[in-house]
């Protein structure tokens, strides 16, 4: 059945809610503000209807709430007006017992007096944690007298009227958790370790002139990355698009004219090759440019062949008033219909629930894998299948993760060495279930853990946190491949944020130590500086170009002063002391270091103030101690239980002294090392 026709057939359902509202239509800038969550149904086996709630002079909605493990520590009820307009949310607490678990009462006054339909989510203290990935909806219209009962069980987005039908909602979200669950771990090759490098082609290295990076100026630059200690590039989009930043495809056969030809990017591959470096490059499969044949034919009309390869709807479809995960609009008009647009209405989304669709993905994905691409970073993957794009039955979590895993399951079978890494800006509990379905997700998290660190000079919370990560993605796949990162091109640079060096040099202590594959944004090794301006230019400010001394190779599609007291990479090269050679070295430490690569991460604690812990193999185990703090700390530690010192980022350091923003790495003796793990 086509899309739009099974989307329609919700229309029933929310004409009835319309009416009792009082609305007719809904105009464009009247879609819903939820909370960060998904859509869920309500029972559809009890569809009484009765008086509006503004009728009745008082009232409240009874909440029954149970959770599997009994534990209710922490958790809350987040509620707001979804209909007929969009409310801000409040949190109501669960304060009595009963037989069927914990109760929290909501009295409909103010705003809620007027509402037909509330938004209604369990969650863990500041959404630290939700129950599920579903809204869940009252249908205040059930209300028959002063109170209205209803119940929610935990992992069920269904909403019960009746304590005796609770389980035979029409929204199975278990069973598709349970398939995730129940993923084959089918993994060909998980031997992806090394330092990456991020570039913005327009910006990076410009070889005929014209003021635009290109392939042929990073194949010149191939032997400066490789002196770096670079093992892996990721190009941000480099697939012909209309815009500069090349997030909205309109070619997924071809390359950005503006970088070169499709024989200068071959080259590229293999120049690459030569100096033992992988390069992996953006996937931008979620949306289209408004610009591509397809959508441009999609949205003619309903003959179109590519009609059903873009997600429409009508003005009277329940999700028209849903927003998305940010509380974004996604419904964006044309011709007395709406199209699904995530991030943008020159970005429509692909319909996911097209078999077409998720095959010329494929298609896509094993093209690129044949001209020598190694594999791919994933844009927005956690929006392949965007909530409330899709009708309410749809476990977008789930479906999202699956079809990762299936992705990568079709590509290895022809393409094994594959490496994927997404893009899922989100919570580690949210990141982890990925790790069944690609390689590598980045770590949002030890972004933040590291930035934190550095910026109030302490050491609170960095082990214990990192660790709690580790842990939560480790329940999912043992194998995971971590990428932290210090900052991308979404965000302020951290040469912007910290204008320190020496607190710059930490942070990049702080990254170099830690297992999987860490991510240097272009510059950021020369302190490139980088900023969201106001406009009418926003994130072109993020991605400045590069600086060399060369002047012929540097880029002027955009000019900035901000970073007119940068010295340029040769410049630093000749200083001893520069940021530039504090990486290469600590790339080299790395990469002879086994235990920093690919460690498992314990911490250890060794004084007030010092970050420390452990990095271990079966063959090697480093004691690692960072001091991010304005003050230099005195140590206690004997000296008898290393073998030697492998990284100290000032010489004064020892197993008596750590100077102020300083790092120094021992390796133990292995005959001590059960007693330090054993801590």
């Amino acid at each position: 059945m086509k899309f739009h026709k099974i989307l329609r057939s919700f229309t029933l359902i929310a004409l009835t809610l319309f009416v009792i509202a009082g609305c007719n239509t809904i105009s464009d800038d009247s879609a819903a503000t939820t909370t960060d969550e998904s859509v869920s149904t309500t029972d559809s086996t009890d569809s009484n209807i009765d008086e509006p709630t503004d009728q009745v002079e008082y009232a409240e909605v009874i909440v029954h709430y149970k959770r599997t493990d009994g534990d209710y520590d922490g958790w809350n009820l987040w509620v707001w007006e979804a209909l007929p307009s969009n409310g801000e949310g409040n949190a109501y607490q669960f304060t009595e017992d009963d037989s069927y678990g914990k109760v929290a009462r909501i009295e409909l006054t103010g705003d809620l007096k007027r509402a037909t339909l509330l938004g209604a989510l369990p969650r863990l203290n500041d959404w630290q944690e939700k129950d599920v990935n579903q809204d869940r909806f009252i249908d205040l219209t059930k209300l028959t007298g002063d109170e209205l009962h209803i119940w929610m069980t935990e992992g069920d987005p269904t909403i019960y009227y009746s304590e005796d039908k609770v389980g035979t909602g029409t929204v199975d979200v278990g069973a598709k958790q349970e398939e995730v669950e129940n993923l084959d771990l089918n993994f060909v090759n998980t031997d992806h370790t090394g330092v990456y490098y991020e570039i913005f082609v327009r910006s990076f290295a410009d070889s005929d002139g014209d003021g635009v990076g290109d392939f042929n100026g990073i194949t010149e630059k191939l032997p400066y990355l490789s002196d770096l200690g670079i093992e892996g590039i990721w190009l941000m989009p480099m697939m012909e698009s209309n815009s500069y930043h090349g997030y909205d495809v309109t070619d997924y056969y071809d390359v950005e004219s503006d970088y070169g030809t499709m024989e200068d990017f071959e080259n590229l591959l293999t120049q690459a090759d030569q100096y033992g470096i992988d390069i992996i490059v953006d996937l931008v499969i979620n949306h289209t440019s408004a610009q591509h044949p397809w959508f441009r034919s999609s949205k003619s009309g309903e003959e179109s062949e590519y009609r059903d390869w873009y997600v429409w709807i009508d003005d009277n479809n329940p999700l028209r008033v849903r927003n998305g995960a940010w509380g974004q609009n996604i419904w964006h008009y044309h011709s007395g219909e709406y199209y699904a647009g995530y991030f943008w209405d020159q970005m429509p989304d692909l319909n996911m629930q097209n078999e077409e669709v998720q095959t010329e993905l494929k298609n896509i994905g094993k093209y690129w894998l044949e001209k020598g691409v190694d594999g791919y970073r994933i844009d927005a993957a956690m929006h392949m299948f965007g909530q409330n794009e899709y009708p309410l039955e749809v476990d977008y979590a789930s479906e999202n993760v699956l079809w990762w895993h299936e992705f990568r399951t079709e590509l290895q079978v022809d393409y094994p060495e594959i490496y994927l890494v997404g893009e899922i800006w989100d919570s580690p509990q949210v990141i982890a279930p990925y790790f069944k379905g690609i390689h590598s997700a980045f770590n949002f998290d030890a972004a933040h853990k590291i930035l934190h660190a550095v910026k109030s000079n302490s050491s609170s919370g960095y082990t214990s946190g990192l660790e709690s990560v580790y842990d939560i993605y480790e329940q999912q796949n043992p194998d995971f491949i971590d990428a932290p990162f210090l900052t991308n091109h979404d965000e302020d640079r951290i040469a912007t944020q910290i204008n320190n060096m020496g607190d710059l040099k930490m942070a990049a202590d702080l990254l170099m130590m830690l297992s999987g594959n860490p991510y240097i944004y272009y510059g950021e090794e020369i302190g490139l500086k980088g900023y969201r301006s106001n406009g009418p230019h926003y994130d072109e400010t993020r991605r400045l170009p590069f600086i060399w001394s060369d002047d012929t190779y540097n880029t002027t599609w955009f000019t900035d002063t901000v970073n007119d007291g940068v010295a340029s990479a040769e410049e630093q090269l000749q200083d001893p002391n520069s940021l530039l050679n504090h990486y290469k070295e600590l790339i080299e430490v790395r990469k002879t270091n086994e235990a920093l690569e690919i460690g498992e991460f314990i911490p250890y604690s060794v004084k007030s103030g010092v970050i420390s812990y452990l990095k271990h193999t079966d063959n090697q185990t480093l004691l690692v101690l960072h001091n991010p703090t304005n003050l230099d700390l005195s140590l206690d530690l004997d000296a008898s239980h290393f073998t030697k010192t492998i990284y100290t980022s000032n010489a004064e350091n020892s197993t008596s002294s750590l100077q102020l923003n300083s790092t120094i790495v021992f390796e133990l003796d292995q005959s001590q090392v059960s007693t330090y793990i054993t801590k």
